[in-house]
């Protein structure tokens, strides 16, 4: 996708790539409600952490490309995205050992069903694996990529394409640009929101360590996450995952939805605390008998 000259299969990478995204989101969510033992539960994580590594390599990738510098992120791709990649493998081959040593005590139907799972995000993996191996061909060849062509259409058509609510923010501490997606998350329309600092978009954002962590990252050239960040919305307070991209001009910040993922994180600790409860419980009347 980042050496062809055809720009709507450009396009058609970055939705692909998004709803990707959203698909291994869903299987990691019924993945969590099938492991129980300390190991399942530490390869789950350590699947999800590698996971989150890749992604926030494929999006820096992408904001290369979205500020020209192709043959950067082509760059970044190989040197890590490949590492990522590898590792998220192996988390996955673990896993699958993990579930067959305990094979032989799950129902045949929770074995089915991770059968699946595993099978749909292998083929998203081999998918992203066919894509690098072709950039890692032309590149050895020494065969120069293609700039991506800076019309204001093309460049708007790329930032519409992406889920995720997105803010590009100058050295200033102001808001350049923002896509659609954050114009419908949180009612506002562009004309409000640009030349306004993002704090003031989003006042909650003044209680998280997102702003230090701009301008860490703008200081450092760094790449930066920052983890469940809480914002009052209409119904109830929604979570977000903010991942920050800095580059010369200023700073990339992509919002994603991680309400629903936090949810279920919080209520699989509630019932944990539960049964710990149950379990201390138990014991205590034990003795006392």
């Amino acid at each position: 996708a980042l050496t062809t000259e055809d720009n709507d299969f450009q396009l058609s990478y970055v939705e692909q790539s998004r709803d990707a995204d959203a698909q291994v989101a869903r299987i990691m969510e019924e993945h969590r409600v099938l492991v129980s033992t300390p190991r399942e539960i530490q390869a789950s994580q350590t699947f999800e952490r590698d996971w989150a590594n890749y992604l926030s390599i494929r999006d820096e990738v992408i904001n290369h490309v979205l500020a020209g510098n192709t043959d950067q992120g082509v760059q970044l791709d190989l040197a890590v995205g490949m590492g990522n990649f590898n590792a998220v493998s192996d988390d996955l081959h673990l896993i699958k050992t993990l579930y067959d040593d305990q094979a032989k005590s799950r129902l045949s139907d929770l074995a089915y069903t991770f059968n699946m799972s595993l099978l749909k995000v292998g083929i998203i993996l081999i998918l992203t694996l066919i894509l690098a191996a072709s950039a890692v061909k032309v590149f050895e060849r020494g065969k120069r990529l293609q700039i991506i062509q800076q019309s204001e259409a093309r460049l708007n058509a790329v930032i519409e394409s992406i889920n995720d609510a997105m803010f590009v923010v100058g050295h200033d501490g102001r808001v350049e640009l923002v896509n659609h997606t954050a114009e419908e998350k949180w009612d506002q329309n562009q004309s409000e929101m640009l030349g306004r600092y993002l704090s003031d978009i989003l006042p909650d954002l003044k209680q998280t360590a997102l702003p230090a962590t701009i301008t860490e990252s703008v200081r450092t050239g760094n790449a930066a996450t920052v983890q469940a960040i809480r914002l009052s919305g209409e119904q109830s307070d929604e979570v977000y995952e903010a991942r920050v991209f800095p580059f010369e001009d200023g700073t990339t910040v992509f919002f994603n939805d991680v309400t629903e993922r936090q949810q279920a994180e919080d209520e699989r600790l509630r019932l944990s605390k539960l049964e710990s409860i149950g379990l201390l419980a138990g014991g205590i009347a034990h003795d006392f008998n």
